[in-house]
């Protein structure tokens, strides 16, 4: 129905009625909806059943302006707007408006229409029924929407999820889809043969509450992907089993990763779910740790190669197919003058004929893949030179020629000689003749020295005439008989080595006339390196010898600043101190190239602090105070290092005594200065060590001799057992000390030998405790044990290892203030476990550390002296946990704030069978043994005697070898306990000498002896001993042996 927009008014113009005042209330209402409307993106109709049309004007207008089709065409029929609807949906949107209409029901049909522009469009229409006044609709009102924008975006949208759903299942790539919550949504193909799963089998995992992700370090990228934020996740090494155990179909559970997570968000922009992608790298890891190992072995033999061929003289390089170098050793690199690598020959300053003739040459030994040599000129830094080269060709994997290869020989000083050769051959006798030289040669095989010119007949005075001479003769009656010896030596040595002879010496002549006269030669050998014959000259030098004497003087100087071997050397001006000439060895010894020394003076070499010393030496030695000084100084490196030197200087003068030349030898003594330093610290400590020692043994040496006087003195048993008691500590203290020696000498000459077992830790540390808590209670300290909840097995010496732990608690205790802590911890530390021993004790100071665990090591010595000890209980710590395979470090904030020592030790994780069980040996033994004591030492020989005969034994006794062997003849003992080291005959010997007798092949011979390496006890098994018993003998360990003599 049609609103209409007209508005009657009162004739009169008096104020409207009621009616007047509702209509035009109507009409502004209209005009609001109309306005609304044509404002929106819809069509809004209406249509009453009543009337022939509705109110579809605006709705025409707007559908003309989608459809094309013109108010007009839409007015011929009221079904005229189906001829733009797309024949597959017409029948349905007219048969939808046809059945709301007949059963007065809302209606809503989409459907697509002819679009102006062409192409078809998508049209929603609504309507609802406004019921009449008790009857059927009295009229219709709906809408149209153009939905086309809407169903292209969902179009796109499912097609853009088509296509993510396909790329992910085709993907080469681990693809896996989370929820915020951390629950598995979907897999790719590739995820699940990466980790042989299905996502069937993650039904009860949450990605969010992995603990190996938790662990290392990954799962707080995956919250803050949850939270929004794409992440790039580093690599870790995964393993299924371990969160997963037995649901991988994999035969490798366990792969390396990397990651990538990004967020997919709803339009609110909330996260709906996580796709998190990884890439196996796992190849790539095993990749680039073989590439490690290659790097690092190639690296070793580069170095390797590397100093081979830059030690030698000649020239070794490579080139590519290209040209260009790949490689020059430093001698060439040094004639080249500039770096070579990747240069041509034209780039180092080759001529252009001579790069063209190795480029052309590279080139042929690529293609024949045969050596080439040649010999050609070449200007370098050394000036112009010949050289002999070899390029070789380098063959790849493939058989194929991959680089060229060659080596290059200075033959300068050959070809210089070769000419030289050819020269001499047409100078020869003009030469000689007017050298006045001799030419000889001596034919080896027949032994005959021929002369080739008249020179050797004056020089040796004889008569042309007389023909040849052999060697043997020329020897016995020219060369005078003071240099006979040193001429046949020269003579075989040049003619062994080959090298060129050379002799200055005197001669003999007939009428009895001596002479110097100078032997040159060069040996000649066969291809079989037969000596063949000896080619030389002579000359007389009679009377350079005469003008030598007169220059020996000067020269000595120059020869003995510049031609000595191992030292530095250096002249300067005597005027200014400033270097004029320098040697090599300086240069290698100051780290100074010659071009840089020269010029600088003696001042700028010289320590600061001893420079004004410096000065006035050289001052008195310019001016004539001194002929020559020589003194140790420091010298500056170029680094600004100080270094030792021994300075001999002297001043070459003109004959008027005007000095010319300050003159220097400079040897490098910093070795011996630290090795005397080092030697002067040793005997240091040697002298602290042997007052220790003294001090240390004298201490139980004190209170046993007072045990003695009370038990001399005493009548009170009580008391005697006490001494007695206290002497038996006081003993045990000096073998303690002693064997610690023996302990820490073996360990540093690897005498040592452990006996390994698997033991378990809390054994270990058990007997460390039990060996230590004497000491601990009686200063009162508290001790604190923590050990692994589960057995920890090692690979050990039980005694030796709780030898290591009971030293570090006794150290505790000796080092902690009365009614302290000490804490003994241990804990499981990667591949090993790690065992503690801290304490609330006087502390280390840093300065210490660094030396706590060396030989006699003293922390304070005003505490030393009060607690005891030689310095060696923590260097034997660290020889014993070092031959464990293990390390021991200590800590300390300082003193009065504790220490703390930590030994790590490899644990042994097969299943071997424990070790036996450590228990004590018996200890009875059976009265009534005949023994005979055999000692040197008389006191110790008779006191174990009578601690014998008081046990019930028959005991005899004697003082060396050859006794012990007529006492045992005699008395015929069960047991002879002998000693080693004795006079006349010793223990090994006379053991030796009564397992020969019958009547000693029986019995039981015991080594009592003081030394007790392993190797002491080979040599007393090998001489015939039954046991080896180390001094001073532990009583239940002889009564031991008794008892199983009487067994």
């Amino acid at each position: 129905m049609a609103l209409s927009d007209s508005c009657d008014r009162h004739p009169n113009g008096t104020a409207p009625s009621d009616r007047q005042r509702s209509e035009e209330a109507l009409r502004r209402s209209e005009a609001r909806y109309r306005a609304l409307v044509e404002a929106s993106s819809q069509a809004v109709w209406s249509w009453s059943p009543q009337e022939a049309n509705g109110d579809f004007e605006g709705t025409m207008r707007w559908w003309a302006d989608v459809t094309g089709q013109s108010v007009e065409e839409q007015g011929r029929t009221g079904t005229a707007w189906l001829d733009v609807v797309h024949p597959d949906d017409r029948a349905a949107a007219g048969t939808a408006w046809g059945t709301a209409i007949a059963t007065g029901t809302p209606y809503e049909v989409e459907y697509r229409v002819r679009g102006r522009e062409g192409g078809w469009r998508y049209i929603k229409a609504r309507g609802v029924p406004i019921p009449g006044p008790g009857g059927p609709p009295r009229e219709w009102v709906g809408t149209l929407n153009d939905v086309t924008d809407q169903r292209r975006a969902e179009a796109e949208r499912r097609e853009s999820e088509d296509r993510f759903r396909g790329l992910m299942e085709q993907a080469p790539f681990s693809v896996q889809v989370f929820s915020p919550d951390g629950r598995t949504l979907g897999v790719n193909r590739a995820w699940e043969e990466l980790w042989g799963l299905t996502l069937d089998q993650l039904t009860d995992y949450n990605l969010l509450a992995d603990p190996q992700l938790e662990i290392k370090g990954i799962a707080p990228f995956l919250r803050r992907a949850v939270a929004g934020e794409a992440v790039l996740i580093p690599a870790i090494r995964y393993d299924v089993d371990e969160t997963l155990p037995g649901r991988t179909r994999n035969a490798e559970p366990h792969r390396w990763v990397s990651a990538v997570a990004y967020p997919l968000k709803d339009p609110a922009g909330r996260v709906r779910e996580v796709v998190l992608v990884h890439q196996d790298i796992t190849a790539r890891k095993r990749a680039e740790d073989e590439l490690a190992r290659l790097t690092a072995e190639s690296e070793r033999l580069r170095r390797l190669y590397e100093t081979v061929l830059s030690s030698t003289p000649d020239f070794v390089y490579v080139f590519s197919l290209g040209h260009r170098v790949l490689y020059a050793n430093d001698a060439l690199v040094r004639m080249w003058g500039c770096d070579p690598i990747g240069k041509t020959f034209l780039e180092i300053g080759y001529e252009p004929w001579h790069a063209e003739m190795h480029g052309r040459e590279i080139d042929r030994v690529r293609a024949t893949k045969q050596p080439i040599r040649g010999e050609v000129p070449f200007t370098g830094t050394g000036g112009r030179r010949i050289y002999d080269y070899i390029f070789v060709p380098v063959l790849g994997a493939d058989g194929e020629v991959e680089a060229v290869a060659g080596t290059t020989r200075d033959v300068t000083d050959r070809k210089r000689h070769e000419e030289s050769l050819r020269h001499s051959e047409e100078l020869l006798r003009l030469a000689t003749d007017a050298a006045e030289l001799g030419v000889w040669v001596w034919d080896v095989a027949e032994d005959r020295v021929t002369w080739e010119n008249d020179r050797p007949y004056a020089i040796f005075g004889l008569d042309p005439a007389s023909g040849p001479v052999n060697a043997a003769r020329f020897l016995a009656e020219f060369v005078h008989p003071e240099d006979a010896g040193a001429f046949g030596r020269a003579v075989a040595d040049a003619a062994r080595s080959g090298d060129r002879f050379y002799f200055e010496g005197r001669l003999r002549r007939p009428d009895g006339e001596v002479r110097w006269v100078e032997f040159t030669g060069r040996p000649v050998r066969t291809a079989a390196g037969e000596h063949l014959r000896m080619h030389g000259t002579a000359a007389d030098v009679t009377e350079r010898k005469r003008a030598e004497e007169a220059l020996r003087a000067s020269e000595a100087e120059f020869r003995a600043t510049f031609e000595g071997a191992g030292v530095g050397k250096a002249q300067a001006d005597p005027l200014t101190g400033r270097l004029t000439r320098v040697n090599p060895k300086l240069c290698e010894l100051l780290g100074y190239t010659a071009g840089e020394l020269v010029g600088m003076t003696i001042r700028d070499l010289t320590h600061p602090d001893e420079r004004a010393d410096s000065d006035a030496r050289f001052r008195a030695l310019v001016a004539g105070a001194v002929g020559e000084y020589a003194v140790e100084k420091r010298y500056l490196r170029k680094g600004g290092e100080a270094v030792w030197v021994r300075v001999t200087a002297t001043i070459v003068r003109a004959p008027d005594g005007a000095p010319v030349l300050a003159s220097a030898i400079i040897e490098d003594v910093t070795a011996r200065t630290q090795a005397e330093a080092a030697l002067k610290e040793a005997d240091r400590k040697k002298d602290e060590f042997i007052a220790l020692l003294a001090h240390e043994l004298r201490n139980p040496l004190a209170p046993i001799r007072n045990g003695l006087q009370v038990i001399r003195l005493s009548q009170d048993r009580a008391a005697r057992e006490r001494s007695q008691a206290m002497m038996d500590r006081q003993l045990a203290h000096m073998v303690r000390l002693i064997d610690d020696l023996l302990d820490v000498s073996r360990i540093t000459r690897n005498k040592m030998e452990l006996r390994r077992a698997r033991v378990e830790l809390a054994e270990v540390l058990g007997s460390a405790v039990e060996t230590a808590r004497p000491a601990l209670d009686a200063a009162g300290h508290e001790l604190i044990v923590s050990l692994p909840p589960r057995p920890v097995h090692l690979d050990a010496d039980l005694t030796r290892l709780s030898q290591v732990f009971s030293n570090l608690l006794a150290n505790s205790a000796k080092y902690t203030p009365r009614g302290g802590r000490v804490w003994l911890s241990a804990g499981r530390s990667g591949a090993g476990v790690e065992v503690t021993v801290r304490d609330t004790g006087i502390g280390i100071p840093a300065d210490a550390l660094p030396t706590i665990f060396d030989m006699f090591s003293q922390v304070d010595r005003s505490i030393e002296r009060s607690t005891g000890g030689l310095g060696i209980g923590l260097a034997l710590v660290k020889g014993l946990v070092e031959m464990h395979g293990g390390t021991v470090t200590a800590a300390s904030d300082g003193p009065g704030r504790g220490s703390a020592f930590v030994v790590t030790l490899p644990v042994r994780t097969d299943a071997a069978a424990p070790g036996p069980a450590h228990g004590h040996p018996p200890q009875n033994s059976a009265p009534g043994r005949r023994v005979l004591v055999v000692d040197d030492n008389r006191d110790g020989a008779d006191s174990l005697a009578e601690a014998l005969r008081l046990l019930g034994h028959e005991v005899a006794t004697a003082h060396d070898g050859l006794e012990a062997v007529a006492q045992a003849e005699r008395f015929r003992p069960d047991v002879v306990l002998m000693d080693i080291g004795m006079p006349k005959l010793n223990g090994l010997d006379a053991t030796r000498r009564i397992r020969e007798q019958p009547w000693g092949r029986e019995m039981t011979v015991v080594a009592l002896t003081g030394w007790g390496q392993e190797s002491d006890r080979e040599r007393t098994r090998a001489a015939g001993c039954d046991a080896h018993l180390v001094k001073p003998v532990n009583l239940p360990d002889l009564l031991r042996v008794l008892a199983e003599v009487a067994k």
